[in-house]
């Protein structure tokens, strides 16, 4: 969800909890990453990215390791270390090629994806894309499949390519009837950015009526630049610069976490 005072209650009544499994170590640290890296402190993120890393390997167990090295990405991701992020994910790439485990494979290739959409590898991140969604049979269950959709259309915006995008988004009516919270948002974000590129004004209202009403809770959570873009772009085109140029202010100086470069979109409208 998006409650970030739910995240603070759940962390903090495991956090003090004492455990002696493996297992309920690993699932500790997990949850340290999960929520340093949602709303806490990134610098506490890597550290916790490095101490489940260190204790899936005593393990000696691949699954472990594998979940393990794909959760430490994240602190790196958000925190601008580009090529860390991307070692920790090809290390668990390489165990799942070697092991044999496809849906492990399609989850680590999916978030190839969305790693290189941060960091404006736009052509990297589509072709990753089709290796998880143009299998005989697809890999890693619905999400990642729209996951893998979702990242393909806002990379082809972005790409100038909108044409090529525009099959793959789905009215905003349908995105939010979907269950998960943050990723629906992520395909909103999708929609509207072919919405604005075709100046379809009713479905851009549409999806930034969405955005309005969580907005402040939503921008406040890690990896949310390329939907930070496409509002912003959206605001530019709807209402107006000074809407635009205002979100632009407050996400960038207030609510934005992450620490890898601000978008270019989003950086010209703070230069305006």
């Amino acid at each position: 969800g998006l409650d970030a005072d739910g995240i603070r209650w759940f962390y903090s009544s495991i956090a003090g909890l004492s455990v002696s499994e493996a297992g309920d170590k690993l699932a500790l640290l997990k949850c340290t990453i999960i929520f340093e890296t949602a709303i806490g402190d990134l610098s506490r993120a890597e550290d916790a990215a490095q101490a489940l890393v260190a204790q899936a390997r005593r393990l000696q167990d691949t699954a472990s390791l594998i979940s393990a090295l794909k959760f430490a990405h994240y602190p790196p991701r958000r925190l601008g270390h580009l090529s860390l992020a991307r070692e920790r994910l090809q290390n668990a790439m390489q165990l799942a090629e070697r092991y044999r485990r496809p849906h492990a494979r399609a989850t680590i290739v999916d978030f190839l994806g969305g790693l290189n959409l941060d960091y404006g590898y736009y052509d990297e991140a589509i072709r990753l894309t089709h290796d998880v969604t143009d299998q005989p049979k697809p890999l890693g269950g619905a999400f990642r499949q729209q996951s893998a959709v979702d990242t393909r259309a806002i990379a082809l915006c972005l790409a100038g390519r909108c044409d090529a995008a525009r099959q793959l988004v789905s009215a905003p009516s349908a995105v939010m009837a979907r269950g998960r919270q943050r990723s629906k948002y992520f395909s909103l974000a999708a929609t509207l950015m072919v919405a604005t590129c075709d100046g379809d004004t009713r479905r851009i209202d549409e999806c930034l009526s969405e955005f309005d009403s969580v907005r402040d809770r939503l921008f406040r959570h890690s990896g949310l630049d390329v939907i930070a873009v496409a509002y912003a772009t959206a605001l530019l085109r709807a209402r107006g610069r000074h809407p635009a140029v205002e979100f632009a202010h407050w996400y960038a100086c207030v609510a934005r976490r992450d620490r890898l470069p601000l978008p270019a979109q989003l950086a010209a409208l703070l230069e305006a």
